[in-house]
């Protein structure tokens, strides 16, 4: 699903200020929105000196405390990436700052990169392969930023998600029927993690942490490009891994299949990538902290307590559904996950 799109003439104004603040020039043609963005809007602006990926950040996810410097550092993890000749799609930054603040609106450019994504049904045994390498190559780089930074869990507790059940309800939210019968299993999931989070934090590196298919552009050649560094920060390296197994696999479409999966856990061991930590923990603790707290942002989008924008509530609305079926299935797929991280 692609993101809102449509951009008023204030946006346009926005970006062609910025790309003269730049120095890319006035813009050529009118901007063209690109697909992939499910939080944020996402447009091609093309200038004489070259084509430039502009996204606007939604107001919703800044409401959470501290995110805006969240996001700052996490592109700064990008631009690190790149730096160490990795193929990461990094920020552009002006006077060091990859977060731009026009007219009251936060921007982020990257260049413009030719390529393609693949979502999970049209990657092949190869891209898997190649995703594989990518990882352990990333997890052994040893990147970092000049200030520590510390490791951030989105723990929730019982009583917050029963009033986002509570208030989904009374709000008529077509999705509330199926919150509700999914809380037991999400407040199981959310203990699990929490008891695991001293050993996650034995072995924590800088990564992207949000590595699925449509966060991989693949250019003519086959070489991929990681875009999307938003929710790049320190992560268990264990815990990456099975989250982009599980994602490259098929968790996505709701239909894992165990030979692409252990294709991806072997090529990662093999490029020097190790296993630091329990994978069942590992898996654990992705899912509280990514699933979840993916299920959170947009379910206060949808009830309109972070955004005013009905239009921005509706698509939440809709991502929520989706993402609950994610839960429903992860929750009926337990055995046979736990099977295949049993042989890690």
């Amino acid at each position: 699903m692609q993101a809102i799109q449509r951009y008023s003439s204030s946006t346009q104004e926005n970006i062609k200020n910025l790309c003269m603040h730049f120095g890319f020039g006035p813009l050529e043609t009118d901007l063209i929105p690109l697909s992939g963005g499910y939080l944020h809007k996402i447009w091609q602006a093309q200038t004489a000196e070259g084509s430039y990926a502009i996204k606007e950040i939604t107001s919703a996810i800044l409401q959470k405390p501290g995110m805006l410097e969240r996001l700052r550092i996490a592109e700064k993890i990008g631009i690190a990436y790149e730096s160490h000749g990795l193929p990461a799609v990094g920020a552009l930054s002006l006077n060091g700052d990859p977060l731009i603040l026009m007219n009251g609106r936060y921007y982020t450019i990257y260049p413009f990169i030719e390529g393609k994504l693949r979502d999970e049904p049209n990657l092949s045994l190869k891209h898997i392969l190649i995703m594989g390498e990518l990882l352990a190559k990333m997890h052994r780089a040893g990147v970092k930023l000049e200030a520590p930074i510390k490791p951030h869990y989105d723990i929730f507790s019982e009583t917050y998600w029963q009033h986002l059940v509570s208030e989904s309800k009374h709000a008529k939210l077509p999705f509330a029927p199926k919150l509700e019968s999914l809380l037991p299993f999400i407040l199981r999931c959310n203990e699990s993690h929490e008891a695991h989070v001293e050993e996650l934090n034995e072995d924590l590196i800088l990564s992207h942490r949000d590595l699925h298919p449509e966060n991989v552009l693949w250019n003519t050649a086959g070489i991929p490009q990681i875009i999307d560094w938003e929710y790049a920060w320190a992560v268990n390296p264990t815990q990456e891994l099975i989250s982009i197994a599980l994602g490259w696999s098929g968790y996505i479409t709701r239909s894992i299949r165990p030979k692409r999966f252990r294709l991806l856990i072997d090529a990662y061991k093999a490029a020097g990538g190790r296993v630091t930590i329990n994978p069942v923990k590992a898996f654990q603790s992705f899912f509280a902290n990514n699933i979840l707290s993916w299920a959170e942002i947009n379910i206060t989008r949808a009830l309109g307590l972070t955004t005013a924008n009905l239009e921005e509530q509706t698509h939440a609305a809709k991502l929520t559904e989706t993402i609950l079926l994610d839960l429903a299935f992860v929750r009926d797929e337990i055995p046979s996950i736990k099977s295949l991280l049993n042989h890690v």
